[in-house]
């Protein structure tokens, strides 16, 4: 019984080879990719398939592919090697880190592309699963396609304005704003400049000189002291302050993201 089991194992290799029983190519069919964001500007992507053997015997092979990313051509690799059982279906996964800063070249061209209202940017993976059996080699297409989300942008807002210390010249503000985070992973904000409106005209302007650590969908608030001329801000103004009804804006440009 051994022997006819050897004799079978060994035989049917040789059919293929003669043609008697021909080889048919594997189908390969695109299922999902999920995207994991690593940090602001890198993100893990996996993408799913499944590959059905219609063949009698077991075959192995590799994927050759390139992921093209917002239209140029990004990243090239090959998968492990794969094995692919005779009638059956199998799954793999094709696996890359992303680093979004390098489809826009500089962080800042992403931050643009995102103040602008770009939500995300699309990919695509064209591929080939290249195998060989008894001297006999195929390929078998691949192809998919989807979009990578866009780490989203801290807002800024501004909670209140009151009155420091008053001099002859000059009046010193406390300014109050808060950094939200809006995304699933901490970022870390790097210095930014700022405006403060008030009423339809800048009241104060500056940078934001240390950078600023804020965990996932946490709100962080920062206190941020300015001097103002007494004559430019006003009379109209100061007792506004005075009396606290004082309302106004804070406006950033974030330049670099972490």
């Amino acid at each position: 019984m051994t022997r006819k089991i050897l004799f079978l194992f060994c035989f049917l290799p040789l059919l293929f080879l003669a043609g008697c029983v021909p080889l048919k190519t594997p189908q390969i069919v695109y299922l999902s990719s999920d995207v994991s964001f690593l940090s602001f500007d890198k993100v893990l992507v996996k993408s799913h398939f499944t590959v059905n053997n219609p063949n009698q015997i077991a075959l192995g092979g590799s994927v050759e592919y390139e992921i093209i990313i917002n239209g140029q051509k990004f990243l090239e690799g090959t998968t492990p090697n794969l094995s692919m059982k005779a009638e059956a279906q199998s799954s793999f996964t094709i696996e890359n880190t992303i680093e979004i800063e390098k489809v826009y070249g500089l962080i800042s061209n992403l931050i643009q592309e995102i103040e602008a209202g770009k939500e995300s940017v699309p990919f695509q993976i064209n591929g080939k699963l290249k195998s060989s059996v008894i001297g006999f080699s195929f390929e078998a297409p691949l192809s998919a396609s989807g979009e990578i989300p866009l780490p989203k942008l801290p807002g800024i807002g501004l909670e209140s304005i009151s009155l420091g210390s008053i001099s002859l010249n000059d009046v010193t503000l406390k300014i109050k704003a808060r950094l939200t985070n809006r995304n699933d992973f901490p970022i870390k904000v790097n210095p930014f400049p700022y405006q403060v409106i008030v009423e339809g005209k800048e009241l104060a302007n500056g940078t934001i000189n240390e950078p600023i650590q804020i965990n996932a969908h946490e709100e962080k608030d920062m206190v941020i002291d300015v001097k103002v001329n007494l004559t430019a801000l006003g009379e109209t103004l100061l007792k506004k302050l005075n009396s606290q009804t004082l309302k106004g804006d804070i406006k950033s440009t974030f330049q670099s993201i972490q």
